[in-house]
């Protein structure tokens, strides 16, 4: 057992040790490398402001993990050069696809267009977020809880002229625990 405790308190000693070496070093650098991160920090987000900003500058996912600068300015270069392109061909795919739909429109009855309308506006309805009561007073019911249904405890009011004798578990009263 001597042992055990021996061992103990050298472990607790090196994490001890462990600790404030940590801690002096970690104050060390700060005080040392505080002030040249900062200058260094500067210095990009002034030449990021010189840049024309595109509406195509975006990295692919996780390119900015792996790609050189160079490469960036490179990937910028190709995306200005096939964004409006693409914006283009976006606008004559959206311009066909309008097309489209006003032409198989155009086979439906009357009825069938009511219908079509009328289960786009159920499930555009379905598909927006319910919005919540922002005043108390709206989440309030009108009557309180026991005057809208009796309890299951509770007897049905009786009918007129007729007592209804009372059950045994209105009857009986609760028995105490041991």
């Amino acid at each position: 057992m001597r042992r055990f405790w021996r061992a103990w308190g050298l472990a607790s000693m090196l994490a001890a040790l462990l600790g404030l070496s940590y801690l002096a070093s970690a104050s060390l650098y700060a005080e040392e490398g505080g002030g040249e991160k900062e200058s260094s920090a500067v210095k990009p987000a002034a030449a990021k402001s010189k840049e024309p900003k595109s509406p195509y500058r975006r990295l692919p996912p996780y390119y900015g993990q792996v790609v050189t600068p160079e490469q960036r300015k490179q990937i910028y270069a190709i995306q200005d050069e096939y964004g409006p392109k693409i914006e283009a061909l976006r606008k004559q795919l959206e311009a066909l696809i309008a097309e489209r739909d006003e032409k198989i429109a155009a086979l439906l009855t009357e009825e069938q267009r009511k219908e079509i309308a009328k289960l786009q506006e159920e499930a555009k309805a379905k598909r927006q977020p319910k919005e919540k009561p922002t005043t108390p007073t709206e989440t309030k019911p009108s009557a309180p809880p026991e005057k809208l249904a009796p309890k299951a405890t509770e007897a049905a009011p009786a009918p007129a002229g007729k007592p209804i004798p009372p059950t045994s578990s209105q009857t009986e009263e609760p028995k105490p625990k041991s």
